[in-house]
């Protein structure tokens, strides 16, 4: 795999817009980056919910293989911040929905 890059954002750069889903512990939004315009899948993460429910070894292995893979075929991280309450992941928006939801039908 590649070194880790540079995922640090800041909130503050995009616009934050609706729900695309909604998980355990967090949910997902439409994000617009606000200099270039980008549309990406903001992954909102509560922490409490994340400890409450003992993922925290789970998602610091999302992270960092999130961090480290760049491929055509995978949805991937452009960056990440954090405030005291939240984690938030950035990703590439794919149109179209869930595919576990295309797996069930």
């Amino acid at each position: 795999m590649a070194e880790s890059k540079s995922l640090r954002m800041e909130l503050s750069e995009f616009s934050i817009m609706q729900t695309l889903g909604i998980g355990s512990f967090g949910r997902v939004r439409l994000a617009q980056h606000r200099e270039t315009k980008i549309y990406y899948a903001l992954k909102i993460l509560k922490k409490s919910e994340v400890v409450r429910l003992k993922q925290v070894d789970h998602i610091m292995s999302e992270n960092d293989i999130l961090a480290k893979i760049d491929h055509p075929f995978m949805v991937n991280m452009r960056g990440l911040t954090q405030n005291d309450r939240y984690l938030y992941l950035v990703l590439e928006y794919v149109q179209g929905g869930e595919l576990f939801t295309y797996l069930r039908s």
